[in-house]
């Protein structure tokens, strides 16, 4: 394998455990972020913006939280 070879074998690597990442980052992001509007919005702490509702917030949480599940129970589905 020559040098050139090699550079691009770990650059492809690295480009595709960055892109992993992200995609992981991603998905717990929206599972946290879900839990953080869920409780704040329940809690009273926080509240929508634009419509001073913390029901709203949770709402919007509960499908944060949900998408993000779901975006885990595919990927473990898929083998990944």
């Amino acid at each position: 394998m020559s040098e050139d070879e090699f550079t691009e074998a770990v650059l492809a690597f690295i480009s595709i455990r960055s892109d992993l990442r992200s995609f992981t980052e991603t998905i717990m992001g929206n599972i946290i972020f879900g839990v953080i509007f869920i409780v704040g919005g329940l809690s009273g702490k926080l509240a929508l913006r634009g419509t001073n509702s913390g029901e709203a917030l949770a709402a919007l949480g509960a499908g944060l939280l949900i998408w993000g599940i779901v975006q885990v129970v595919k990927r473990r589905s898929k083998g990944e």
